[in-house]
């Protein structure tokens, strides 16, 4: 757990300073850095919507073949 919190915690807490650094307003530093988690997971965010749509599409395809095949 140690090594987790280390991984993670040491480069999003200094995130988190920097942010506080640039407003100087606490409430300020947690709406930029969750602008900032927004702007780096969007690609990661449309990449999963795009393999969603690609699944439905496939599973109407494998709902044809079901119905054909019974």
């Amino acid at each position: 757990m140690n090594f987790v919190s280390q991984i993670l915690g040491i480069p999003l807490g200094f995130l988190m300073f920097l942010c506080f650094a640039v407003v100087r307003n606490y409430g300020g530093a947690i709406l930029l850095f969750a602008v900032i988690g927004k702007i780096i997971f969007f690609p990661l965010s449309v990449s999963a919507q795009k393999n969603s749509i690609r699944l439905r599409k496939l599973q109407f395809s494998v709902e044809d073949i079901r119905l054909r095949h019974d």
